[in-house]
């Protein structure tokens, strides 16, 4: 059994049956990488090949096979990359062969060379301080016109879910707590989710309007 407290309760989490999979904001992501290409088309051109990166996930509710699911409705072309990026082992080694990396969003290994990064509720488990430290490092991963699409739980909801594992800090916030804090990156918008928002932000230079959508749940 593992000695650090902070490796038992995640080992307890990726127990859980109920985690909620990347599948149900799938079609939040596409709608907005889609809706964001009008401001952008190159975002979505399929003759350049496109990196996709998700950044902490679940392995066992289906979340890997949304996300490429997912990514292969935004874009389409054979040479895009899907990269599957935790600072658990655990759920990287229950993926099959694929490009997969154990690393922090605190410090993301990449200069300029994401064009789609989903961060499907992570957030919820980082503190301000995690948050802000993402920030400044998905500004510099992020191509000049990449996307960052963070999904946010409403708050009394992950409170909810707080009490019920209570051995994984959780961080509820407000979208406008979130939007404060990402203060090194752009906000473009957001859309209702299930169980909250999908956020969409960009780095500081990028070509796209900030907070120029706000889009009620569709269906």
């Amino acid at each position: 059994m593992p000695s650090n407290p902070e490796q038992i309760s995640w080992e307890k989490y990726y127990s859980e049956t109920s985690v909620i999979s990347f599948e149900e904001n799938s079609f939040q992501y596409s709608y907005l990488a889609l809706l964001l290409s009008d401001q952008v088309p190159s975002i979505i051109d399929p003759r350049e090949p496109k990196n996709f990166l998700l950044g902490g996930f679940y392995p066992y509710n289906k979340t890997p096979e949304a996300f490429q699911e997912c990514s292969r409705t935004i874009h389409k072309n054979p040479r895009d990359r899907l990269i599957y990026l935790d600072f658990n082992p655990q759920p990287l080694q229950a993926l099959p062969a694929s490009i997969k990396m154990r690393s922090t969003l605190l410090n993301l290994p990449f200069q300029s060379s994401i064009d789609f990064m989903f961060l499907d509720y992570t957030t919820d488990f980082m503190s301000d301080e995690q948050v802000a430290a993402f920030s400044t490092s998905a500004a510099t991963a992020l191509r000049r016109n990449g996307v960052s699409l963070i999904a946010l739980r409403n708050t009394e909801v992950l409170r909810q879910q707080a009490r019920q594992m209570p051995y994984i800090p959780a961080y509820p916030r407000t979208q406008d707590e979130l939007v404060g804090l990402l203060r090194d990156m752009k906000f473009l918008g957001s859309m209702e989710g299930h169980e909250g928002d999908v956020l969409a932000f960009a780095p500081p230079s990028s070509d796209f309007k900030s907070a120029a959508f706000s889009i009620p749940a569709i269906g």
